[in-house]
């Protein structure tokens, strides 16, 4: 029997469903210990193990000779948009918090696009996230989140075109692994400070575990599925991430959303259900 390859948006599906999974699951140890020490932690769990499983020795040689500038670039957007990530789902909702991050790959797949009908899920998803931008009971705004969720936003546009042409230049996982390390060292300075006297053996245990769910498979499934996609299609495709945030949000944290947020979940799913039937 052949075997069924599966489509690379289903990778980048599922990529979502981790992050937010991961998102959701980290919010206790978020109140507690703070977003730049479990970005910290989580990130250095992720290099830990990339490292371990990859050995991407030639990668590293070409860092330190300064031949790999792209690396280091994606390791340096991964860390910041982490930290600013974790930042803002601690202070907003999760749903509203990735409804804003998607303004970063909405301007990737306007920037990229060269069809009218890419515009049409655009044109859809961008009103998606004007409606989850709403305030509601559960849904309340905070201006240093939504800052924190908007310079995240930038950090994911820069993170999907560096992933795309990292998986092209490096072979495997190599490139990925090193800009974990890179994203960890980054995100080392505040994370420590933050970190000191308030983190125990049992968070730090904790999250490494999480990091599998987030970001250690998902950056694996994302580079996959960006060897396959375009920088573009890809972009609009993050349009599905707000409402699955949300769900996350409703099951696992009590964020029940209102009138506005299912008008605006239902146009984000229309947005990626016409991404899929052209990839298709």
């Amino acid at each position: 029997m052949t075997p069924v390859a599966l489509p690379p948006w289903s990778w980048a599906a599922l990529a979502m469903v981790l992050i937010q999974l991961g998102a959701a699951l980290s919010e206790p140890m978020l109140q507690d210990a703070g977003a730049f020490s479990v970005t910290w932690l989580r990130l250095c769990w992720a290099a830990v193990l990339m490292l371990a499983f990859v050995r991407p020795a030639g990668v590293i040689r070409e860092v330190l000779m300064g031949r790999a500038w792209l690396v280091v670039a994606l390791g340096t957007a991964s860390g910041i948009m982490t930290m600013c990530y974790f930042s803002a789902v601690a202070r907003i909702p999760l749903g509203m918090s990735n409804a804003i991050e998607f303004l970063g790959p909405l301007g990737v797949a306007v920037a990229g696009s060269r069809k009218r009908r890419d515009f049409v899920w655009v044109a859809l998803a961008g009103c998606g996230v004007v409606l989850l931008l709403q305030p509601g009971r559960s849904w309340q705004p905070d201006p240093v989140g939504i800052g924190f969720a908007v310079a995240s936003a930038f950090g994911w546009a820069a993170y999907i075109v560096l992933t795309q042409r990292v998986g092209a230049r490096f072979a495997g996982l190599d490139g990925v692994a090193v800009s974990l390390t890179i994203a960890a060292l980054v995100a080392t300075p505040p994370g420590l400070v933050q970190a000191w006297g308030r983190v125990s053996v049992r968070d730090a245990l904790a999250a490494g575990g999480i990091a599998i769910l987030i970001p250690v498979l998902p950056y694996v499934l994302e580079l996959s599925a960006l060897r396959r996609m375009s920088a573009a299609s890809f972009g609009i495709l993050m349009s599905l991430e707000p409402a699955i945030a949300a769900v996350m949000g409703v099951l696992l944290l009590a964020q029940h959303p209102g009138l506005f947020q299912l008008a605006g979940f239902a146009c984000v799913i229309g947005a990626s259900i016409g991404t899929l039937r052209q990839q298709s």
